[in-house]
């Protein structure tokens, strides 16, 4: 998960929005 985020975040504020989803699904997963 931590290798995605920082991938995304590499490209800029644009993907805050991608972030949030990936994260939400990653909760719906593990959680």
């Amino acid at each position: 998960m931590t290798q995605r985020i920082c991938a995304i975040s590499g490209k800029g504020g644009a993907g805050k929005t991608t972030v949030i989803i990936l994260v939400a699904g990653e909760y719906a997963i593990h959680g």
